[in-house]
């Protein structure tokens, strides 16, 4: 980042900046990575990509990818393990070697770094709460994109949106809550 600042501002061929990249990869981000994005290129906040997805959109389509941090079921791989997870009985750990206590305490640190990576990106851009982003879904809840043959169909939606259908008492509802929308602001 030092040696070759403008890289920061450099979009690929869909508009995605590093920040949307390291954010929307097959695999979970390296917090330390967004946070040094966020520092040295505060302003790519407000950028969106040629689809139309602001960093805060990525993110909270990230949660959705790597499981819920709002219900916790993010391991620190950030694999969702937990709910195909094999436990041998007499020790309680899982197949990949992980006790409960440490798939709880990689939970909760995973919970926590999301949450402050989201904080930080609406501390940046307030605005972008309300943002409305697009996906092509298929018609029928629940199925999987990546199988479905059948037909599609638009869902709009913004990050305030999306994490109160998670739930009003979430964490992640929960933080978006003082950026509301009221009556006099529609």
């Amino acid at each position: 980042i030092e040696a070759e600042p403008a890289t920061l501002k450099a979009c690929d061929a869909e508009g995605y900046l590093p920040l949307h990249v390291a954010m929307d990869g097959s695999k979970p981000p390296s917090w330390r990575l967004v946070k040094l994005l966020l520092q040295s290129a505060p302003q790519s906040v407000q950028i969106t990509t040629l689809d139309g997805f602001l960093p805060l959109h990525i993110a909270m389509k990230m949660q959705d990818r790597f499981g819920d941090p709002n219900l916790g079921s993010m391991t620190s791989s950030g694999n969702n393990q937990l709910d195909n997870a094999e436990f041998e009985e007499q020790d309680n750990t899982s197949a990949d070697g992980q006790s409960a206590l440490e798939r709880e305490a990689a939970m909760k640190l995973n919970q926590n770094r999301f949450l402050s990576i989201v904080q930080e990106l609406v501390t940046l851009y307030p605005e972008a709460v309300h943002e409305v982003a697009v996906d092509i879904v298929p018609v029928k809840d629940g199925a999987n994109p990546d199988t479905w043959d059948g037909q599609w169909r638009k869902s709009r939606w913004t990050p305030y949106s999306r994490a109160v259908a998670k739930g009003k008492h979430t964490p992640i509802a929960k933080l978006l809550r003082p950026y509301k929308k009221t009556d006099k602001d529609k």
